[in-house]
């Protein structure tokens, strides 16, 4: 008995030497993601955002654009918030029209990797609860600094 136990731990032993040892010598690349820091230009529910869309806006020409249809319901249109393009962009996501409030988006975090920038949004929604019954335009706009990358946009 005394002998099976020994053979065993042996064998054992031998095993996970052996099975430790790397034949390839490369160290495995680790991929990692870095928060990057975000500001929140305006976020809201009453918005001219009627389809829902995420957007990625590079220039000023496009940000008029955006800015004119984002504030289309108010009257006068806000103030167009001042954005240097050649140091930030402007990463937006609306959720569509809603036939009810109680809706809401945000955008939750934007990670970097070396592929890509990720953008992390929530939608929320009353389930249920009392709300208001008009139409709603959730959205939520904020600025990063110029990061070229493509974008990727996740929803939870």
């Amino acid at each position: 008995m005394l002998k099976k136990i020994i053979f065993l731990f042996f064998s054992l032993s031998a095993f996970l030497l052996f099975s430790g040892c790397n034949k390839n010598n490369s160290t495995p690349e680790i991929i990692s993601e870095q928060k990057i820091n975000f500001t929140i230009i305006d976020q809201g529910t009453n918005s001219g955002l009627t389809v829902k869309q995420n957007y990625v806006i590079l220039n000023n020409n496009d940000w008029q654009n955006f800015w004119q249809q984002l504030k289309a319901n108010y009257l006068p249109i806000p103030a167009m918030p001042e954005i240097d393009f050649n140091q930030e962009m402007i990463i937006a996501v609306a959720m569509g029209q809603k036939s009810t409030g109680g809706y809401t988006i945000t955008i939750k975090d934007i990670n970097k990797s070396a592929d890509a920038l990720t953008v992390i949004s929530q939608n929320t929604s009353a389930n249920g609860g009392i709300t208001t019954q008009a139409l709603t335009q959730p959205y939520c706009v904020v600025k990063i600094n110029k990061i070229n990358k493509e974008v990727v946009f996740i929803t939870n």
